[in-house]
């Protein structure tokens, strides 16, 4: 919509800097990661190693820690079907927050559709074929989205019995995807082993996000906690991305060298 004061892009990572660079109108960038075993299973064919998953939000998490990205939310799809009000109501607070900066007005009407407006782009039940794989499964209320589904298991197992994507998976499960909030269901750490993966309550909101002043005012305000030195809501870590970093190029090194 060319009249629209703001863009809104829902991305899984590929072309956020894109639209970044374009910067035909204000874009707000919503941008989703899932545990890397958890393929959506309309990917057919599409193999299960984390090392794709790895070199991919490397990429992006450096991007958006050295500002090269202006807006944006990152939102885990584990913490949107776990936490779906408090996460909404926190994206809706970005995106005012950054409607702010950028000095475009806030009216009485817009303010008030602001959180239906972001419940409704989550929400999309559209059922063309040519968007299936930008769709988020969270329309139906009685299904486990978090359950992994056979064919899910039958990747994340052969994974496992591979050396190099089950020492990765491994690795990752210890060092890495607990900053993401992730823990096996029924337990406060992550297994490497199939099963459903939730979030901890305290990473049940915005993970990473340019607006952290407000989402802190915000989790204030509702007597939120999130995780003491996680940065939770705040721009990605230098921490987290030197581990990342570090373990991509171990990871690369060791698959050259087999």
């Amino acid at each position: 919509n060319p009249n629209a004061p703001v863009l809104i892009q829902k991305s899984p990572t590929l072309d956020v800097q894109l639209l970044e660079r374009l910067k035909v109108l204000p874009t707000f960038h919503a941008i989703i990661v899932r545990h890397p075993m958890m393929i959506a299973p309309d990917w057919d064919g599409m193999t299960a190693d984390p090392m794709n998953w790895l070199s991919s939000w490397t990429h992006v998490l450096d991007g958006l820690a050295e500002e090269q990205v202006d807006w944006y939310a990152v939102v885990t799809y584990e913490a949107l079907v776990q936490y779906r009000d408090r996460v909404v109501e926190e994206l809706a607070e970005v995106l005012r927050s950054g409607m702010t900066r950028h000095g475009i007005e806030l009216g009485d009407k817009m303010s008030k559709e602001i959180n239906e407006g972001v419940a409704r782009a989550l929400r999309s039940v559209d059922q063309d074929k040519r968007t299936a794989n930008r769709r988020l499964h969270l329309h139906n209320s009685d299904k486990d989205y978090l359950k992994p589904i056979e064919s899910i298991i039958e990747r994340w197992n052969t994974c496992l019995d591979s050396a190099d994507c089950g020492n990765l998976l491994r690795t990752l499960s210890s060092e890495i995807l607990p900053s993401f909030g992730y823990v096996s269901e029924g337990s406060e750490t992550l297994s490497e082993t199939p099963g459903k993966v939730t979030t901890k309550d305290a990473y049940g909101h915005v993970l990473f996000s340019s607006e952290g002043g407000a989402l802190k005012a915000l989790r204030e305000k509702r007597q939120l906690k999130t995780e003491a030195g996680s940065n939770v809501g705040y721009r990605p870590s230098r921490k987290l991305l030197d581990k990342m970093n570090e373990l991509l190029l171990d990871s690369t090194d060791a698959r050259n060298d087999a």
